[in-house]
């Protein structure tokens, strides 16, 4: 079975998700960033393996997202005018959370990327050529 677009872009979100964590790690960190890079990279894993319960930690994951994007959207709008350059980098970080949220919710729930993840969690017990 081959790997869905939308399995693709998601993978590629995830790693970018991976990768934006560890990133603070290049200055002064906390345990709690090891943690949150553990959970993300377990995710990412999960996802890749077909996991059903990282498919829905992802969902929650992403509805969150979905509603803390279009909160700092709203809420940087007056900034965005208020302060020029920094306003709009609030404002683009809301609208990227907001979209990623909302492609994330999409793209889990697309019958593809679900019938890619069963495959997976099975060991490619569903492929034709078996």
């Amino acid at each position: 079975m081959p790997v869905p677009t939308h399995a693709k872009v998601l993978s590629v979100l995830l790693a970018l998700n991976v990768g934006l964590n560890v990133l603070p790690l290049l200055g002064p960190h906390t345990g709690q960033q090891y943690v949150t890079i553990a959970i993300a990279v377990l995710l990412l894993v999960g996802f890749l393996k077909g996991s059903e319960g990282a498919r829905t930690l992802l969902l929650i994951g992403a509805g969150i997202n979905v509603i803390f994007g279009a909160f700092g959207l709203i809420a940087a709008l007056p900034a965005m005018s208020a302060s020029g350059t920094a306003g709009l980098i609030l404002v683009a970080s809301g609208a990227y959370s907001l979209a990623v949220g909302l492609y994330m919710m999409w793209a889990l729930r697309n019958q593809e990327v679900m019938q890619w993840m069963l495959n997976r969690s099975l060991g490619g017990a569903l492929d034709d050529d078996v």
